[in-house]
């Protein structure tokens, strides 16, 4: 299954990732601005896809083995974030159920192999 980010411009191949984690993205914010990290902004952009300065609500990151990171999506609440990853795990178990050979339903359903991440 692949994940489609909020802004359409990554999309990842859910095998890849490591985990998927919602954050508190003006804490991570206000840590970087208070370590004097903000300078490294360009950095943090090519690593993550967003600027220091649009990091905003909660974010759902992705983390890799090789401890990228980048962000699928920002919302507003927590909440909001938090159902956004209940959304992605569901999709994602019903892709592997739909997809199991042994239950030989495969063939007989689409199966859902994309998730986009939400707007709002």
């Amino acid at each position: 299954m692949i994940i489609v980010s909020q802004n359409k411009n990554k999309i990842i191949n859910f095998d890849n990732m490591r985990q998927i984690r919602c954050i508190n993205s003006e804490k991570q914010k206000e840590i970087i601005r208070n370590t004097g990290l903000d300078i490294f902004d360009s950095i943090i952009k090519e690593k993550t896809g967003i600027s220091v300065e649009d990091i905003k609500g909660y974010g759902i990151y992705v983390y890799f083995d090789n401890e990228d990171n980048i962000i699928l999506g920002q919302y507003k609440t927590e909440e909001r974030a938090k159902e956004v990853l209940q959304e992605i795990k569901y999709k994602y178990t019903e892709y592997v159920q739909l997809n199991n050979p042994r239950t030989g339903i495969e063939g007989i359903y689409a199966i859902p192999k994309v998730y986009e991440m939400p707007e709002k």
